[in-house]
């Protein structure tokens, strides 16, 4: 980042793009919730809720920013896991790929079942989306993204199930 210098009478702006993936996830599901919690911190909200703690979409962010806050530094390796999970299944990742991706995380593949079931729940209208944006997929064979470029896809609901997803 020091080897580059804005003119003089510039500068040069760092944006902070933490959240886009579960932030755009959760606009093109129209899911208002799952948007909220990608702004909160979704994997630090998915956390609390599998320590059992007192968290609910039903608090305002006031209420929930602290409690969330230290979910990361609380207990690294779940929430490592939780996230893993997260994001493998925005992406359709089953158990199998997410434990195979990512042995470290998991001691076996139930665990990332296990994983997976908790997380699948927590913002609800994802999953209907994806499956949505297979149907059509399969039904068009290609997808037009919000900038007008359309991909074919021919091997629907198989391995390009993720890739119309993504």
């Amino acid at each position: 980042r020091r080897s580059i210098v804005a003119r003089v009478g510039h500068k040069l702006l760092r944006a902070d793009l933490s959240s886009a993936e579960a932030l755009l996830t959760g606009w093109f599901a129209r899911d208002e919730q799952a948007m909220r919690l990608a702004r909160l911190g979704t994997h630090k909200y998915a956390t609390a809720k599998f320590l059992g703690l007192s968290v609910s979409l039903e608090m305002t962010d006031a209420e929930l920013k602290p409690i969330l806050a230290p979910m990361k530094e609380r207990d690294p390796r779940l929430y490592r896991q939780v996230k893993t999970v997260i994001y493998g299944g925005n992406y359709i990742a089953g158990p199998r790929k997410i434990f195979e991706n990512n042995p470290e995380e998991f001691a076996s593949q139930a665990e990332a079942a296990k994983f997976l079931v908790f997380c699948k729940g927590l913002p609800p209208k994802i999953g209907a989306w994806q499956q949505q944006v297979i149907r059509q997929a399969t039904a068009t064979k290609q997808l037009k993204n919000p900038f007008g470029y359309t991909k074919a896809f021919w091997d629907l609901p198989g391995s390009d199930g993720p890739a119309c997803v993504a």
